[in-house]
C-alpha cells in the first residue's frame, strides 16, 4: 500500500525513449505574456460591469435552482 503507482500515458512514455525525455524537458518551454493572452479588443470596448455581471450571474443560479425542482 505505501507504493506510489506510476501511471503512462502510452508505450513510448513506457519505454522511456528519448524523444519523450526531450518533451518533458520542454512541455512548458515558451511564455506567454498576460497582455498577449488576454489582449482582447473586444474586451476592453464592452459595457458590461461588475453590477451586471452579478444580475447575470443570479439569474443563472436561480433558472438552475428552479429546473432541478
Amino acid at each position: 500500500m505505501a507504493e506510489t503507482k506510476k501511471y503512462w500515458k502510452g508505450i513510448a512514455e513506457l519505454a522511456n525513449t528519448e524523444e519523450v525525455q526531450n518533451l518533458k524537458e520542454n512541455e512548458f518551454a515558451s511564455d506567454v505574456s498576460n497582455q498577449e493572452f488576454l489582449g482582447d479588443e473586444k474586451l476592453e470596448s464592452s459595457n458590461t460591469n461588475r453590477r451586471d455581471f452579478l444580475k447575470y450571474m443570479g439569474f443563472s443560479t436561480a433558472a438552475a435552482t428552479l429546473a432541478a425542482c
